[in-house]
């Protein structure tokens, strides 16, 4: 039997559109009934990557949580809506609208840090071997992953699996990033934190994603809404939208070597749009070199000084979110208070870039690397 993928348009984010690509979202996967039952608790794990407003697109929008937590409060369950952001998480839920939609409906924000943290063992991990989960991550009756669609470095898209990496605690993340530093390896951290926690199901905010890179790049309208209970087939969907096949995806290589499903088109029945209908061409990828890198890991020694973060001091504000939030300790204050970057340490995860909030910190490539590029690009 096929995984089932819901594709359907949502051209904006107004609250009529949004609930009904939603709903007929959802009704094609067989409805919300089928994962929600009354006085279920229900968690609502949504991507706020930062504090930012809605309309920079790195964060789950505002009229999909706002949607999904009604829809799954007519089914008389208890909802809460939360994250562990990469930083400020409590100033996010502000910013990013999860405080409002909660006003609004009568249900609950939540900070992820401030529940207790279990240790949760992974059986046969292949980079994790244990991973601190928030005890209410855990304890719910049905967990829901609402990611954002956007571009990574990393991982080439955040989707519904990379979503998931939210769940762990504060600058633990930071942890995984320095265990699982380039593409493959952090893949398989991503799939052993998913082969341990579950989500019931997941419905991807695709209507305005962020293309080039997953916290400073531009925005692109796709004007999607997608929906799956196999979060791998939801991004393998997502992906070939905005231009790439399943075996571009790290995540979908390394699921495909444990032998997991929706990794490839031909295990998905995509219900409703055809993807070819609302694919976007124009969806600027990351870094081509990098994601050479991410299929040929063997190579990353040899181009470590090709692609690297630099900063911009015109827009530097000072803040040292790159300097406390670095895993391996690469960033150090100058006598100034810039950032200032020791190469020999970066590893080129790019976590100051992606949570940078004023955008200073820009990917830096070598002529070679542009070389790469514009050979990769034909």
């Amino acid at each position: 039997m096929k995984e089932k993928v819901s594709l359907v348009r949502c051209e904006d984010y107004s609250e009529e559109n949004v609930e009904d690509a939603l709903r007929e979202s959802l009704s094609l996967i067989s409805g919300i009934k089928k994962f929600v039952q009354r006085g279920d608790k229900v968690l609502l794990k949504v991507n706020l990557l930062m504090p930012r407003k809605p309309e920079a697109g790195i964060t789950t929008h505002p009229a999909v949580m706002k949607a999904l937590a009604r829809m799954i409060k007519e089914r008389g369950a208890e909802v809460m809506i939360g994250d562990s952001s990469m930083w400020m998480t409590n100033k996010a839920l502000k910013l990013c609208g999860v405080e409002e939609v909660a006003r609004e409906l009568g249900v609950k924000a939540v900070n992820l840090d401030t529940f207790r943290p279990r240790k949760v063992k992974i059986k046969g991990g292949k980079v994790l071997k244990e991973v601190y989960i928030p005890s209410l991550a855990l304890d719910v009756d049905v967990l829901v992953s609402v990611p954002k669609l956007k571009a990574h470095e990393l991982t080439s898209l955040t989707g519904a699996v990379k979503n998931l990496l939210g769940l762990i605690p504060g600058r633990l993340k930071t942890e995984v990033h320095k265990t699982a530093p380039d593409p493959e390896s952090f893949s398989e951290a991503l799939l052993d934190i998913y082969s341990v926690v579950k989500p019931s199901f997941a419905v991807m905010d695709g209507v305005i994603s962020v293309e080039g890179s997953a916290g400073v790049g531009g925005t692109r309208k796709v004007g999607v809404i997608l929906a799956s209970d196999n979060l791998l087939a939801l991004d393998t969907v997502a992906g070939a939208i905005i231009g790439y096949k399943p075996e571009d995806l790290p995540v979908n290589r390394m699921a495909k070597k444990r032998g997991l499903k929706g990794v490839s088109l031909k295990e998905i029945e995509v219900l409703g749009e055809e993807i070819s209908e609302v694919a976007e061409p124009r969806f600027r990828k990351p870094s081509r070199l990098i994601r050479l890198l991410g299929s040929f890991p063997a190579l990353n020694p040899f181009f470590t000084n090709d692609y690297k973060p630099v900063l911009n001091r015109k827009k530097c504000i000072k803040c040292e979110i790159c300097i406390e939030h670095c895993p391996v300790g690469a960033i150090k204050a100058d006598d100034e208070g810039y950032p200032e970057f020791d190469y020999d340490k970066c590893i080129q995860c790019f976590c100051c870039r992606e949570g940078c909030q004023a955008g200073a910190i820009e990917l830096q490539e070598s002529l070679l690397a542009k070389m790469i590029s514009r050979v990769m690009a034909g």
